[in-house]
């Protein structure tokens, strides 16, 4: 029994890379952990917090990771503690990841009386997963080489039109989603679109969820028969953050 107890803790440790407890939370000195894959994985980053105070407490974060060059940024909020998985990112062989905390409250520069830890763990590694009409990111990080690809099976002449849905979450921060979409048509062959596509048009991001639609006026969607769509994400870095999820639909016209 002692010998299974301590295989059991060798595997434990051997899963997670990283792990820093803490008392306090600093907008200029943050928390670290990092993780180097061995081979193609997923990471969790795992985020513990509890106020030791009974008044509650309001706690605002910024986590950045950065995955060779690039530098992805969440902000998060916790009104009550929190224990959980705060993100998923798929590493390659060889990737490495660090992933630093700070502190966001805009009223102080630190926060004490806490008890709480920061670790990441790694598990099977998956990019991306399809169902069909639907791709969805791990961790909402869309690589430039993780390709959604549909094939849409059309059994009738009916003349519809295809659209194409982005769903963004609080934590895409560009302006615009610059995409490159490959149509394989029965009709019209290979077909190639690029899309600058609006996300925020006001002075300031807003931080909530948003859906981007992409239309196509000039595809041709009534012969029956197999379409196949592939998209491509043009933006400046590999790493696209807060980009949960590609699907589409056909409508009549």
């Amino acid at each position: 029994m002692k010998r299974i107890s301590v295989v059991f803790l060798f595997l434990c440790s051997a899963l997670v890379s990283s792990a820093v407890d803490f008392t306090s939370l600093l907008r200029e000195k943050p928390l670290m952990v990092g993780y180097t894959a061995q081979k193609n994985i997923n990471v969790s980053f795992l985020f513990n917090v509890k106020n030791v105070k009974e008044s509650k407490l309001d706690i605002y974060l910024k986590v950045r990771y950065i995955i060779g060059k690039d530098t992805l940024n969440d902000y998060l909020y916790f009104g009550e503690g929190y224990t959980g998985t705060i993100k998923d990112i798929y590493l390659e062989q060889g990737d490495s990841v660090q992933a630093y905390i700070y502190l966001n409250n805009e009223e102080t520069g630190k926060i004490d009386n806490l008890k709480g830890s920061f670790s990441v763990n790694a598990g099977p590694g998956v990019d991306m997963t399809s169902t069909g009409e639907v791709c969805r990111f791990t961790g909402t990080i869309w690589k430039d080489d993780q390709l959604p690809l549909f094939r849409i099976a059309k059994p009738d002449e009916k003349k519809q039109q295809l659209s194409i849905d982005a769903e963004l979450t609080e934590n895409y921060e560009f302006d615009k989603l610059y995409l490159k979409i490959k149509v394989v048509s029965p009709a019209q062959g290979i077909l190639l679109f690029s899309k600058e596509l609006a996300v925020n048009e006001e002075q300031n991001i807003p931080f909530r969820r948003k859906t981007v639609k992409i239309d196509f006026p000039d595809l041709e969607v009534q012969k029956a028969g197999s379409y196949y769509v592939q998209l491509f994400h043009q933006m400046g870095q590999s790493r696209v953050n807060g980009v949960e999820s590609i699907s589409y639909h056909l409508t009549d016209k």
